[in-house]
């Protein structure tokens, strides 16, 4: 059997946990990354509980380059699975070239209307193709300070 060529470098890990920690001092939270090629990239918590998992992207465009952000089903099944499990929160968050941005990912992510196949095929790759979610670019909240109550 063939190992599968493994896509996320070093650079994409170490630009992850940069935003990570953008995030960690902009919200009460503290980060807890996870294990290269685990399904999601971290674990936030507040006050020793955790309360969201996040999966963060990095992108070289401006985010209106394209009408919204495609990102694997099997990654949103899997987020919202633990979701469901641990009764924590899944949160997308990506940088663009003109900010970073978040948002909440739901049950409305897994509807059909959402669903369209696609990925890479420069990679010559058959596991790189396959079904993904399309989120509308309108649905990203910029990332701001936030505190608590």
């Amino acid at each position: 059997m063939n190992e599968r060529q493994i896509y996320e470098s070093p650079e994409d890990r170490a630009n992850q946990l940069a935003i990570a920690h953008i995030v960690s001092e902009l919200w009460p939270v503290v980060l807890t990354e996870h294990e290269p090629l685990s399904h999601q990239d971290f674990t936030f918590s507040y006050k020793g509980e955790a309360v969201f998992i996040a999966e963060i992207k990095c992108r070289t465009n401006l985010r209106a380059r394209y009408p919204t952000y495609k990102l694997s089903r099997h990654k949103i099944e899997h987020g919202l699975d633990r979701q469901w499990e641990k009764r924590i929160t899944f949160v997308l968050i990506v940088r663009w070239k003109d900010g970073i941005f978040w948002r909440w990912c739901t049950d409305k992510d897994l509807s059909p209307e959402r669903t369209r196949w696609g990925g890479r095929e420069d990679r010559d790759d058959p596991q790189d193709v396959g079904p993904e979610t399309h989120i509308p670019i309108g649905e990203f909240r910029p990332l701001t300070k936030i505190g608590r109550r």
